[in-house]
């Protein structure tokens, strides 16, 4: 799966430590590398769609720049805009000069870029082979553009940079500063109730509500269907990883006004690079480095990363004017204590209640009924959602058509898991306890791919994923099925046979 896309998981994340990119650096990072994939734009649906940027090209031209025959030029002027301009800063010292930065494909073209921040970004010129490209770059500590300070040959296009920057950051803070309030009611709510004046008070009120009301984890069990993903995060599960810490905080930053989008790609420690005999630095990216983040637009450095989520190697919130210092001053200015939630909880537990209540309206409690008596209470759960998941994979071009995976959540569990509704975080424990012959991984793994193809873009989901999934549900099929006494066993094969023909 693509570490570029905009979809907020629903479920858990199960990175595999394969190998993507292998990096290659004239001079090693000494800040963490961001290589963003992918910018969101609008927020639709648990899912953020692609950055609008195209959109604002145009609005620059017909509200500010005016350019005619030139209008073609504005986007590449401001994609390379921020590098372009400090290069040419007046007394810059030879040992920050840029950096060079090549990015090969482990597993060949893939059809994604990852960019660092800060670089130069031509897609004509700098792919030099078919698994291959390269960028030059400036770290964010060595970003210092002061417009009164350009070299004197570069006087006239520092102009022209000045009044492309302006343009661009009058539309995107029109665009990006837009939000669905009707599908986060709390999320507006929350930070109407709490103004803030100024970036820094809105960066530090984030990471307090989120580091003081949830806890990091990659297994945070399968949210419920009938929840927004961002807000149930936030305000019911409380668990969660980079995309929900991301996109709880995007949403955040621009209810409050501030211009962000929600990015995903690579983020790479500098302990990451080894040096090489030839004097330059190689990294290999696993996927265990895919990552989410918030983006905010700060003058004279454009978008520019906001790490929010809690980092086991105790990396925190830098930008430029804001690093711990500042975070643990506004903290202390406003009396937040960290280590007590800020956020009411008193009626989550009623609203877990009404959630339930309202999910299983939705149950096939006949169907359940039917199936329990055949194949007994453990096997039952398995095996039918199973059989669907086999079913629809053997007839996978009608359901990517229609959706149809999404309909394996509608299925309610019964027998010895009945306290379950598929997305605990235990669920896969649970599963591969009831099942012996498969793993944990498996199980998990078969909710993955299901959740994948529900939520995402079904045709997105790599084959082999369908493929093992597959393989585990025949596993688990022909265990429920071995269990069965004769006559249940046909009672059982009718009962889905029927179900076949309705899909």
């Amino acid at each position: 799966m693509s570490a570029a896309n905009g979809r907020v998981s629903r479920g858990n994340l199960y990175p595999a430590g394969r190998e993507q990119l292998e990096l290659t650096a004239e001079k090693r990072p000494t800040e963490t590398l961001y290589l963003k994939g992918f910018s969101g734009g609008d927020y639709e649906e648990g899912r953020w769609q692609e950055n609008r940027d195209e959109e604002i090209y145009e609005l620059m031209e017909a509200n500010s720049l005016h350019w005619g025959r030139w209008k073609s030029w504005i986007s590449g002027i401001y994609e390379s805009l921020y590098f372009v301009t400090n290069q040419n800063m007046m007394g810059r010292e030879e040992e920050n000069l840029d950096r060079m930065l090549l990015v090969r494909y482990v597993n060949g073209w893939q059809g994604d870029w990852y960019a660092p921040y800060y670089g130069m970004w031509s897609r004509s010129n700098q792919r030099y082979a078919d698994d291959l490209y390269g960028f030059r770059y400036f770290q964010q500590d060595e970003m210092d553009i002061q417009w009164d300070n350009i070299r004197p040959f570069f006087s006239d296009n520092g102009s022209m940079y000045q009044e492309v920057q302006s343009a661009y950051e009058k539309e995107a803070a029109k665009i990006y500063t837009q939000v669905p309030e009707e599908t986060i009611p709390r999320l507006v709510e929350l930070c109407r109730e709490n103004p803030m004046k100024d970036l820094n008070q809105i960066t530090a009120f984030i990471l307090y509500t989120l580091q003081s009301n949830t806890s990091y984890t990659r297994t945070p069990g399968m949210f419920p269907l009938n929840e927004e993903p961002t807000e149930y995060f936030l305000f019911q599960g409380k668990e969660g990883y980079c995309q929900h810490y991301a996109s709880a905080a995007v949403l955040m930053y621009r209810i409050y006004g501030i211009p962000a989008r929600y990015a995903t790609g690579y983020a790479v420690s500098p302990a990451d690079f080894e040096e090489q005999p030839d004097g330059t630095y190689r990294a290999v990216v696993t996927d265990e480095s895919a990552h989410a983040w918030p983006e905010v637009f700060i003058h004279d450095y454009g978008w520019t990363p906001v790490e929010v989520t809690p980092l086991e190697n105790g990396a925190g919130t830098n930008y430029p004017g804001f690093d711990s210092e500042t975070f643990q001053n506004i903290m202390t200015e406003n009396d937040w204590d960290i280590s007590l939630p800020s956020l009411q909880t008193g009626d989550s537990q009623e609203r877990e209640e009404d959630r339930k209540e309202e999910s299983e309206s939705f149950s096939l409690e006949a169907d359940w009924k039917l199936i329990a008596r055949c194949a007994g209470p453990g096997a039952a759960v398995l095996t039918a959602f199973c059989i669907l998941l086999y079913v629809r994979y053997k007839k996978r071009d009608q359901w990517i058509r229609e959706g149809g995976m999404g309909r394996l959540f509608d299925l309610h569990f019964s027998g010895s898991m009945e306290k379950y509704q598929g997305w605990e975080k235990d669920f896969p424990y649970m599963l591969a306890k009831e099942i012996p012959i498969i793993s944990k991984e498996e199980a998990g793994q078969i909710l993955e791919t299901a959740q994948e193809a529900a939520f995402g873009n079904p045709v997105e989901v790599p084959e082999k994923n369908y493929q093992a999934a597959y393989e585990s549900c025949l596993k688990i099929r022909n265990f429920a099925v071995s269990e069965m006494s004769r006559g249940k066993r046909l009672l059982y094969y009718m009962r889905i046979s029927f179900r076949w023909f309705s899909l």
